[in-house]
């Protein structure tokens, strides 16, 4: 990848931490557009990503693309 592209991985139940690491790159990229945040979950993954999703939003950042696979939730 090249120097503009991010990858992490977490499990389903660390959405909030990685909601977190996303806000904390985008705060100390000094890029003046917000960057694209592509998310994939698989099964209690997939499930997690709206949560995730919601705690982008409340920080005015959106998910350019999701992809669920199999999904699974307790609530969403």
């Amino acid at each position: 990848f090249g120097h503009d592209v991010t990858v992490r991985l977490y499990n389903n139940a660390e959405w909030e931490e990685a909601g977190r690491d996303v806000l904390a790159l985008v705060a100390g990229s000094g890029r003046p557009a917000p960057p694209r945040v592509v998310v994939y979950g698989h099964s209690l993954g997939a499930g997690s990503i709206t949560r995730f999703a919601r705690q982008l939003k409340a920080h005015d950042l959106a998910i350019d693309l999701a992809v669920y696979i199999d999904a699974f939730g307790w609530r969403n």
